[in-house]
C-alpha cells in the first residue's frame, strides 16, 4: 500500500509543477491541484507522514505553530505544531492548514546540504493538529551560535546561506524562501549552515508571484529584511527571487555586524 501511495503522490506532484511551468495553465487547475495535493498530506495518502513514537518537551511558540523538542530512539528531532486549537474561527483555521501544508509540500522537495531536512509529518502526536518533524539543532540560529563564538569564520557562513539559496533560485520552477535572516539559519552539529523556516516560501509563477500578501496587502514577511517596495501595499511589488537576495544582502550585514 506504501508503494501505490508513493507512486500516485510523485504523478500528482509532477502533474502539480508542470501546471506552473505552462505559461498558459489556468489558475484555477493549479489551485485544485494544490487542494488534491494538500488532501494527500491530511489524509495522510502521500508517504510522507512518519509514524514516530516520541518523547517530548516544550521549547518554543511562534506566530502559528509551537516548537517542542523529542527524541525518537536517540535522535532528537524538532516538532513544528499548527496551533489550530485555540483558533476559534473556521475560515482562519483552514487558512492557517492550508498555509502548514504548502509549507510541508515546498519543504518535501529539497535536498541540499544547505536546507534543513524534512524528517516527516505526523498527524498523532498532537491530534487534530499535525506537526513537521525536523532534526533538532543543538547550536541553534547562526547568530545565537556567533554571540558564543565570535571567532567563527563568517565568510564561510555567508558562502553555505548563499549555496543554499542558489539551489532554491535554481530550480525549476524557482523557489522563493521569503524570510532570509540570521534567525532561520541554522547551525547543524558539524558547524555548517542551513535554511529553515519555509512557511513564506513560494513556487515562483508569472502567474502567481503576487500570491504572498496578506489582507492589508503588504507582502509577509520579517520587515527588516525586506526591500522598501514589498512595505508599501500600493506599489504591490512582485514576490520574485531578487527578494531573497535583498534580503540575503541584509543578512550580510546582520551576520558581519550583528544588527
Amino acid at each position: 500500500m506504501g508503494s501505490v501511495r508513493k507512486h500516485w503522490w510523485k504523478k500528482l506532484w509532477s502533474i502539480y509543477r508542470l501546471s506552473w511551468m505552462l505559461s498558459y495553465a489556468a489558475n484555477t487547475t493549479t489551485d485544485i491541484l494544490f487542494l488534491l495535493l494538500q488532501e494527500c498530506i491530511i489524509r495522510n495518502a502521500c508517504g510522507l507522514f512518519a509514524n514516530y513514537q516520541c518523547r517530548i518537551r516544550s521549547f518554543q511558540g511562534g506566530g502559528f505553530a509551537d516548537i517542542y523538542r523529542g527524541n525518537m530512539g536517540e535522535r532528537r528531532v524538532c516538532l513544528k505544531v499548527l496551533r489550530l486549537v485555540i483558533e476559534e474561527n473556521k475560515d482562519t483555521r483552514d487558512k492557517i492548514r492550508k498555509e502548514f501544508c504548502k509549507e510541508a509540500l515546498i519543504w518535501r522537495q529539497l535536498k541540499h546540504p544547505n536546507i534543513l531536512p524534512l524528517l516527516g509529518v505526523n498527524a498523532e502526536l498532537f491530534s487534530p493538529s499535525f506537526c513537521l518533524i525536523s532534526p533538532w539543532m543543538e547550536n541553534k540560529n547562526i547568530i545565537t551560535y556567533l554571540k558564543n563564538n565570535p571567532g567563527h569564520n563568517r565568510h564561510n557562513v555567508l558562502s553555505e546561506v548563499a549555496s543554499g539559496l542558489y539551489y532554491l533560485h535554481s530550480r525549476d520552477p524557482p523557489i522563493l524562501h521569503g524570510d532570509i535572516r540570521g534567525a532561520n539559519i541554522l547551525v547543524t552539529d558539524d558547524l555548517h549552515c542551513c535554511l529553515a523556516d519555509f512557511g513564506l516560501s513560494l513556487i515562483i509563477s508569472d502567474s502567481r508571484t503576487l500570491s504572498n500578501a496578506s489582507t492589508s496587502g503588504m507582502t509577509k514577511g520579517t520587515i527588516r529584511w525586506m526591500a522598501p517596495e514589498l512595505i508599501i501595499p500600493a506599489r504591490r511589488a512582485p514576490n520574485d527571487t531578487s527578494r531573497d537576495v535583498y534580503a540575503f544582502g541584509c543578512t550580510v550585514l546582520e551576520v558581519t555586524h550583528f544588527l
